[in-house]
């Protein structure tokens, strides 16, 4: 059983050495595909962050990962860049360039 198929068994059982050890190995690779997709540190932090929650929740619900762990958690992260960027465009933040007056 290969290193990565191990770690994604015991995650599974939601041991604590497993879980931890996916966020040390994932959590940086995922913060700089998100950073390089966004181009803003704090979203890809949380983007990075929303990844390995909804890696639990998978796990929780029976549908996380089946085979590979890596292409899991990327693929994941693509579907939330790509769901920012839809909000972002659906809803646009336009700066007021006006000050407001004061009271």
């Amino acid at each position: 059983m290969s290193d990565e198929h191990e770690l994604l068994a015991r995650a599974r059982h939601f041991d604590q050495d497993a879980l931890g050890r996916i966020h040390d190995e994932y959590y940086v690779p995922l913060f700089r595909y998100a950073l390089y997709r966004t181009g803003d540190a704090e979203m890809a932090k949380d983007i990075a962050s929303d990844v390995l929650m909804r890696l639990l929740e998978g796990l929780r619900a029976g549908t996380g990962p089946k085979a590979t762990l890596a292409g899991w958690l990327f693929g994941v992260a693509a579907r939330v860049v790509s769901d920012h960027f839809r909000h972002a465009y659906r809803a646009p933040h336009w700066p007021i360039h006006t000050p407001l007056p004061h009271r």
